[in-house]
């Protein structure tokens, strides 16, 4: 065989394995998305979605919804994406294949940071914010806690006491495109609802 054509054969092996890659990231996305959607669906129709109001206190521990085997503690929207996806509990890795994740904080504590992966019906398209972009969470009590984006960084994977900066009331992150580095969007609390019915 000629190194020409051992050279086109390598070619052609790499293109097959890139192509190969990019479809499981598709299809871990097709996944995640469906995922996120059947327990948007569950929590929507959960009786404990309904507003009970109420002093919220920077103590008081953000009621779980159980949908399967998974605990959930709210719904996350950003408009300017078209996305609302519920948020779980506890972050791993297993549970960032089925919707974002609750990093570290609380809504209550204003110290909210919430991870999830880069597949385009989660947090994809993250680098799309604007400054000035709203953000809303809904626990599973009916609280409303509004944001605006007030800024964007790249953040190293290690970078972990950045990340849970206590400086934002929410953080929102994922890994970007080469996932050397964490995408990151900082906001700020603009008004908050204790009960959507009030």
């Amino acid at each position: 065989m000629s190194k020409g054509k051992a050279l086109i054969g390598i070619g052609i092996l790499y293109i097959v394995l890139s192509l190969g890659i990019v479809l499981i990231h598709v299809y871990h996305d097709f996944r995640a998305k469906e995922n996120s959607e059947q327990a948007l669906n569950s929590l929507m129709q959960e009786e404990q979605m309904q507003s009970r109001g109420g002093l919220l206190s920077p103590e008081r521990e953000m009621a779980v919804v159980s949908v399967g085997d998974y605990e959930y503690i709210g719904v996350l929207s950003i408009p300017a994406l078209e996305l609302e996806l519920p948020v779980l509990s506890e972050w791993d890795y297993s549970n960032l294949e089925m919707a974002p994740c609750r990093y570290s904080g609380t809504a209550y504590k204003g110290n909210f940071v919430v991870a999830a992966h880069n597949y385009l019906s989660h947090f994809g398209k993250l680098a799309r914010l604007s400054m000035g972009d709203r953000v809303t969470f809904r626990d599973n009590e009916g609280n409303i806690f509004c944001y605006e984006v007030i800024e964007k960084e790249n953040l190293g994977p290690t970078e972990v006491e950045e990340m849970v900066d206590a400086e934002y009331n929410l953080t929102l992150f994922t890994c970007t495109a080469e996932g050397t580095e964490r995408l990151t969007v900082r906001c700020n609390k603009t008004t908050e609802i204790s009960g959507e019915g009030n």
